[in-house]
């Protein structure tokens, strides 16, 4: 039932964002399109139906400028630069050294890679940590892991982010069940412009909501 519900939020929440975007255009999803543009549309993406497109959009995975321009391709609508999870994996391993955003204090050319249990963000606090054969390795200064390593392989670095870079972050929330949550936390994304990439959303048997998100965002202060 919960996840019916939270299906049914997240088509609410797209269809708003949908015809918010179409009305720029003077446009309206039911006066201006017929079903059977719609499907083709809801096919492009490989989708089943208009409510799975919907929803798809609710959720943060579609963005209404994409469907516009496979609806209406002639307004020529400039899409928001996006790239799908093995996409930015590929890119991310491309740009390796000289382009993580993090320079070492004291060394050049080394190759920096961020550590996978703290997942630090640009703007936060961090320290450099040097592995045998893996150059450093970037944590935050809060994770467990470096508290009690050698002091003589840690290293200071400091972040030199561009424009362009943007971070994995894992959220997990803990929030009582209940009607209406999904669409709350969704709307705090999207007014933080933070790109939901996964979502999953568990009920305890003491009804509390328990949600891990992995979203794309550009620094630490996006967070706050």
């Amino acid at each position: 039932w919960i996840k019916k519900e939270e299906r049914t939020e997240s088509i609410t929440i797209g269809r708003d964002i949908l015809e918010k975007e179409l009305k720029k255009f003077n446009l309206n999803l039911n006066k201006h399109f017929s079903s059977e543009q719609l499907l083709g549309v809801v096919h492009k993406f490989s989708l089943n139906s208009v409510d799975d497109l919907l929803a798809n959009i609710g959720y943060g995975k579609v963005s209404a400028k994409q469907v516009l321009n496979r609806l209406v391709p002639h307004l020529g609508i400039k899409e928001d630069k996006t790239e799908g999870l093995v996409q930015k994996i590929v890119h991310k391993i491309k740009r390796k050294k000289g382009d993580t955003g993090i320079k070492v204090k004291g060394m050049s050319d080394m190759l920096i890679r961020f550590a996978q249990c703290c997942h630090p963000l640009a703007g936060e606090s961090v320290i450099g940590y040097i592995t045998r054969g893996r150059g450093v390795t970037i944590h935050s200064k809060k994770c467990r892991h470096i508290q009690d390593v050698d002091p003589d392989r840690l290293v200071e670095v400091e972040w030199e982010p561009s424009e362009d870079m943007t971070y994995l972050a894992k959220l997990k929330v803990t929030n009582i069940a209940k009607k209406g949550m999904l669409s709350t936390l969704s709307a705090i994304f999207t007014q933080s412009e933070a790109n939901i990439l996964d979502a999953n959303v568990q009920t305890t048997i003491d009804k509390k909501g328990i949600s891990t998100f992995t979203i794309e965002i550009s620094d630490y202060a996006q967070l706050r």
